[in-house]
């Protein structure tokens, strides 16, 4: 797992002016990993939010696990403050350092850019970036 620094994350929570009116709107769209076989080239993920605003699912146009042909991960909100959502996802076995299923923050460091943590890592700790994808990428792959 490629792990970031949080710099620009820190600059973008410290001198944006106001957190968005509902992340959970703004996180919605068609996503992609800058880096890997997820990207918005090869395989992008779509966020739709429930009605309820409960669960979060992302769906990829390709299997994102090749044994089973999944293509979908459908995460429950657990919470979200200023550009950090908590969520658990629904088909979790990972365990955090406690022993407990894993939870996870998606944090957005921009309009267009978000990461992950894994709960209980560091704050300095993140995956490698998400971007969304423009708009003439979104396509049927």
């Amino acid at each position: 797992m490629h792990i970031r620094s949080f710099a620009a994350a820190i600059l973008f929570l410290c001198c944006a002016s106001a957190p968005p009116s509902d992340v959970l709107s703004e996180i919605q769209g068609t996503w992609g990993w800058v880096d890997g076989q997820f990207t918005c080239e090869t395989n992008p993920h779509t966020i739709r939010l429930s009605e309820d605003g409960r669960w979060l699912t992302f769906t990829y146009p390709h299997p994102i696990v090749e044994e089973t042909g999944r293509n979908e991960s459908v995460y429950e909100v657990l919470g979200h403050r200023g550009y950090v959502i908590r969520l658990f996802l629904e088909s979790e076995t990972r365990k955090d350092a406690t022993g407990e299923l894993a939870e996870w923050d998606l944090i957005m460091l921009s309009p267009n850019e978000y990461v992950w943590r894994q709960s209980d890592w560091p704050e300095d700790m993140s995956t490698a970036l998400l971007e969304r994808c423009p708009p003439s990428e979104i396509r049927d792959i």
